[in-house]
């Protein structure tokens, strides 16, 4: 579940409901924290560290945790359809997915996970056709995804519709533009998450994946400082090359 740790902690004190992280997000979230703690998962090599001006609180919570963590992914699941049926931040119901097909996969619940709709939140949100890092030249709720253009259309307010070409079908876009880097690093993060997870269990118990691969263009992750730097440099550049 990628975040980047300072505008996540940020938002959770947002005075504002809809700015702060969709519910079936934090669930998630707790979920994968009581798993990472019984099983004392210690931090991947190049892990955000949580910004300093965030202190660990004084007494642990752990033991009063440690068994909840199927009660938070029911809640989790519980928050996700709900968000899907009101439309709400789908973007956040895809990384939750994610978090809570992980955990399913890990406490050997193969066919519970494969009933998430990891792939398909992915595609809704036009994940999968994020082709450029060049924040410059990112089409609305996505990058430069293959299709020429945006054309407007009915649907709920947020969505797009993407022009038609030889090689790609209308698209419906439910993730409102990208206003940032951050957003565009960590929704590239969110679909090879998803998609690490299609590859896993596929080839884990011999199932076809969820997404074809052909279906995929979205460039491949970069650590959060280095995508930064190449995003920056490619804008730069498109300011002096015709």
């Amino acid at each position: 579940m990628p975040v980047e740790p300072q505008r996540f902690l940020d938002s959770l004190a947002s005075p504002s409901a809809a700015n702060r992280p969709h519910p079936a997000l934090l669930y998630a979230l707790f979920t994968a924290a009581v798993y990472v703690l019984n099983n004392d998962i210690k931090p991947f090599p190049g892990a955000r560290a949580i910004p300093s001006k965030y202190r660990k609180p004084e007494v642990s919570l752990y033991s009063s945790l440690k068994d909840l963590g199927s009660s938070f992914h029911d809640r989790a699941k519980s928050e996700m359809e709900q968000g899907i049926l009101a439309a709400d931040r789908f973007e956040e119901l895809a990384r939750a997915c994610a978090g809570m097909t992980r955990y399913l996969v890990l406490m050997g619940k193969p066919v519970e996970a494969s009933m998430l709709p990891i792939c398909r939140l992915a595609v809704a949100c036009g994940l999968h056709r994020i082709d450029s890092i060049d924040f410059a030249t990112s089409t609305p709720g996505l990058s430069t995804t293959g299709p020429l253009g945006t054309t407007s259309g009915p649907g709920e307010a947020g969505t797009q519709f993407v022009a038609e070409n030889e090689k790609f079908r209308p698209k419906l876009v439910v993730v409102p533009p990208v206003n940032d880097r951050m957003t565009l690093w960590e929704r590239i993060e969110t679909f090879w998450a998803i998609k690490a997870l299609d590859w896993g269990i596929g080839l884990l118990y011999g199932w076809p994946v969820g997404l074809a691969e052909s279906e995929v263009s979205t460039v491949w992750p970069k650590s959060y400082d280095a995508f930064i730097f190449v995003s920056i440099a490619m804008t730069l550049l498109s300011c002096f090359l015709p």
